[in-house]
């Protein structure tokens, strides 16, 4: 209706391709909201020419769309072009360039750039403590700069940067909110990478329950597969089964346990049982991860068929060990057999369980500005 009474180059038509843009993102149709973002940005530029703030914003808007689907070499120049034209009309010291670097240090990090990403996520700290306040706004900035720092394997920076953002959540009442839970669960990492596994095992405790709080039980399932990765890393394998256990409990109170991460959960508590020594349990939940996986994505899903694979090859070696117990097997035999078992054990791996949507929080959830 609008383009049927409006020239094509207005800024009502810029508007109703925005929403059109951000319709298509819900979609999933990102190559459409990318068309409508460009042409967004076609309007404002032969309105206002190239330095104008809505100039700026439809560059900042294709930059985001370019980063999600990783094309990072667009998502980076188009956001340094809105930088640009940030401090050029507004300076260093405004929420639109602060923002802007932010939104770089998200692409840096996400390409790998780690000391590139420091650097622009320091440039959103320092101006945001100079036009903010100490507010959750700093508090998730400081948390994503943890995450960078993680990433870039200084666990030291991170966890100082972490305690950071924690003692500012404390000071603001926040304890209880979902950024809370997202650092306790942070921290558990952080101390894990440092080989602490006091505090790793009592900050993802902290982070589960804090999740249960708030009746996000789904989170909550996460914060417990984190915890048995950290068992696992331990040699604590029963711990581990256990947090495990609670995971899968919990998935399947929310009505998740045909989801991605029931899959992962379910291929973790089976590595954990073939640890212990439960074969017939471990096969049990692997054979369930491969067919909550193959209804997903398909048969034919790299994972899927890993999963398949593995139960295959532990069907295998459990009926060569059955059978070498019945034929009472000599010296020579038995070795090969527990060759075999020895050989899948290294096989059989924990997953990370931050590849799912939900359990992405943990680990790479970064536009949202956490971990």
């Amino acid at each position: 209706m609008r383009k049927s009474i409006l020239p094509d180059m207005h800024d009502d038509i810029a508007v109703a391709y925005d929403n059109l843009a951000g319709i298509y993102r819900l979609l999933g149709e990102e190559e459409l909201a990318k068309e409508y973002r460009l042409k967004i940005q076609d309007i404002y530029v032969s309105l206002k020419g190239e330095n104008d703030i809505d100039v700026a914003i439809a560059y900042h808007n294709y930059a985001l769309e370019c980063r999600m689907e990783q094309d990072f070499d667009q998502a980076r120049e188009y956001a340094e072009k809105a930088l640009t034209i940030y401090q050029h009309i507004l300076g260093d010291e405004n929420t639109h360039t602060q923002e802007e670097y932010h939104s770089l240090a998200e692409i840096e990090m996400y390409s790998g750039n780690y000391p590139k990403a420091t650097e622009y996520m320091r440039h959103a700290i320092d101006i945001y403590q100079k036009i903010g306040d100490r507010d959750m706004t700093l508090a998730e900035l400081l948390n994503s700069q943890a995450s960078i720092y993680l990433r870039a394997n200084q666990p030291d920076l991170s966890l100082n940067t972490a305690l950071e953002c924690i003692s500012l959540l404390e000071t603001l009442k926040q304890t209880d909110s979902k950024l809370a839970a997202t650092m306790y669960d942070n921290l558990g990492k952080v101390y894990l990478v440092l080989n602490d596994e006091k505090l790793s095992e009592h900050y993802y405790l902290k982070g589960a329950e804090t999740w249960h709080n708030m009746d996000n039980l789904e989170t909550e399932a996460a914060s417990y597969s984190y915890l048995a990765a950290a068992y696992n890393t331990f040699n604590r394998f029963e711990d581990a089964a256990v947090a495990l256990e609670k995971s899968l409990a919990l998935l399947e109170e929310c009505d998740k346990s045909q989801d991605e991460a029931a899959a992962y959960a379910n291929n973790n508590y089976g590595a954990i049982c073939f640890r212990l020594g439960h074969i017939d349990k471990a096969i049990e939940h692997i054979e369930k991860a491969w067919e909550i996986r193959s209804a997903l994505f398909g048969p034919d899903d790299q994972m899927a068929r890993q999963y398949k694979d593995t139960v295959d090859q532990l069907k295998q070696a459990n009926e060569n060990t059955e059978d070498s117990a019945n034929d009472q097997p000599n010296e020579k035999q038995i070795a090969n057999a527990n060759a075999e078992i020895e050989e899948f054990a290294t096989y059989i791996g924990i997953d990370d369980p931050a590849l799912t949507d939900i359990f992405r929080q943990g680990r790479d959830a970064f536009q949202t500005g956490y971990f």
